[in-house]
Parts: C-alpha cells; sequence; structure tokens
C-alpha cells in the first residue's frame, strides 16, 4: 500500500525533524557553554594582563626616574 509508506514517511520525517531541532537546540546551549567560558577565561586573563602592564608601567617609571631624561648614553665607537 503506497498510501501507508507514505503516512509512514511522514511519521518518520517529523520525527526525524524533531530530532534535529533538539540537536539543534542541543548544540547551541553547548556553543554557548563554550561561548561564556571563552568570555570567562578571557576576563580572568584581562585582569591578569591589566595586573602585568600596571607593574610595566611602575618598572618603567622607577627606571625612568633613576635614569637621566635622555635615557642611557651609549658612546659610539669611533672607527
Amino acid at each position: 500500500g503506497g498510501e501507508a509508506e507514505g503516512h509512514q514517511l511522514v511519521a518518520e520525517n517529523s520525527e526525524l525533524r524533531g530530532y534535529i531541532a533538539a540537536l539543534h537546540g542541543s548544540l547551541d546551549a553547548v556553543a554557548l557553554g563554550q561561548v561564556n567560558r571563552g568570555i570567562e577565561e578571557l576576563m580572568q586573563r584581562k585582569g591578569e594582563l591589566e595586573a602585568e602592564l600596571e607593574a610595566a608601567r611602575e618598572a618603567r617609571a622607577v627606571a625612568a626616574a633613576a635614569s637621566p631624561r635622555s635615557g642611557p648614553s651609549s658612546p659610539r665607537a669611533s672607527t
């Protein structure tokens, strides 16, 4: 019976669509979770980088205060 087969195909098709929709939903959730985790890691890294930057600024300020304004004088080797 062609009609029975047709109904079965429609039923399987709709089941498959539901499955695909569910799969998309979970993939979206996984992707979103990864994005959120990535953002958290970036924010953490940003804090670390800002601390490093601040330390570098302080070190540079100390070095600038310790050395003459013109910078380290390097005598040129005259040939």
